[in-house]
């Protein structure tokens, strides 16, 4: 898998969980913060996207892992941090998975 896998896969996650909750998707770029710059994606929708990008990528997260938020000060990131998160925790470097 390669970084633009990911990238595709967490976009995809993000149009699911807004699908669902039948809010519009809006344009997504690599510094928008989907997290507060969404129609109605909060922290739990980040924790849904997370468990519907485990499924599209084929990877186990710890129930606590949420890429949308960062642990240290709960700050919200944007679509390239959340990407490189995710990247690092599977493995991707640059190259394929």
């Amino acid at each position: 898998m390669t970084r633009q896998q990911v990238t595709a896969a967490v976009n995809e996650a993000i149009r699911q969980v807004q699908v669902m909750s039948g809010r519009k998707m809006g344009a997504i770029r690599s510094n928008t913060r989907p997290i507060g710059n969404l129609d109605g994606f909060d922290s739990l929708s980040g924790i849904e996207a997370t468990v519907i990008l485990a499924g599209l990528i084929g990877q186990d997260f710890p129930d606590n892992y949420n890429p949308f938020v960062f642990d240290t000060d709960r700050r919200a990131a944007t679509l390239d941090e959340i990407v490189q998160n995710v990247c690092a925790r599977v493995g991707v470097i640059e190259g394929e998975l």
